[in-house]
């Protein structure tokens, strides 16, 4: 029997939709972090979340998806068998340039690596999901690219 060493003993390979549930109603980014932290730091509070749920043999931070261009995803869920998190602050989204880089990020990263399993997690205000967000939702999911909203607490 072959035993995936990449894998925490006891830990099977979750859904996507395991994945989107938990990143739903599991994961807590309070307003003071959000407030006071950049995306990198975010990006570690999220992590460490995802490794209790899942492991820390089984949860990557700016993970290589290939290619030439040398792009990294900034979450990677059981090596690409899972999923991949691409993570953006609301208030960092403002203009149409960042929303076409991130169009174009989740673009590569789902043909590259990740297929119909790429999240784009988007966290931020209440306020600050607006309808230029929206449509970007919409045309990403398109794609076959899930965009969430994960509205601080």
């Amino acid at each position: 029997m072959l035993i995936d060493m990449n894998i925490e003993e006891n830990t099977s390979i979750p859904t996507l939709e395991d994945v989107i549930s938990f990143l739903e109603e599991g994961l807590v980014v309070k307003r003071s972090q959000y407030n006071r932290h950049n995306e990198r730091s975010i990006e570690g509070i999220i992590t460490d979340q995802l490794r209790e749920q899942y492991g820390d043999i089984n949860v990557h931070r700016q993970y290589n998806v290939g290619g030439f261009l040398s792009l990294k995803c900034d979450v990677d869920l059981f090596d690409s068998k899972c999923c991949g998190i691409e993570l953006k602050l609301a208030r960092q989204l403002t203009d149409s340039s960042t929303k076409e880089r991130l169009i174009g990020q989740a673009v590569y990263y789902s043909k590259r690596c990740y297929q119909n399993k790429l999240i784009v997690l988007v966290v931020g205000t209440k306020k600050e999901y607006d309808t230029s967000l929206k449509e970007v939702q919409m045309f990403l999911k398109d794609l076959g690219v899930c965009l969430l909203y994960k509205e601080v607490e």
